[in-house]
């Protein structure tokens, strides 16, 4: 099994890590092409200053809440 690689980053590099994977922003939140990016946990919109990173082999984007993570792997799990 490979082992998994982490990437973590602070607010200053956030700007550079939505460029290299195309997300753009509005005054509202983050933008994939034409649409909101959305959290999978609540369906709302993922400001900016939220964005915790997206999910191996996805694009499923989450918080930088703990809460948020846990909360999508437990919905995960109950399908």
């Amino acid at each position: 099994m490979a082992p998994e690689i982490t990437i973590t980053f602070d607010n200053d590099s956030r700007d550079f890590v939505l460029n290299s994977i195309g997300i753009t922003k509005n005054k509202r939140s983050l933008i994939d092409i034409d649409k909101p990016i959305v959290s999978l946990v609540d369906n709302k919109a993922i400001k900016e200053k939220e964005f915790g990173g997206v999910l191996k082999g996805s694009k499923v984007f989450i918080r930088k809440d703990t809460s948020e993570l846990v909360q999508f792997f437990l919905r995960t799990l109950d399908k």
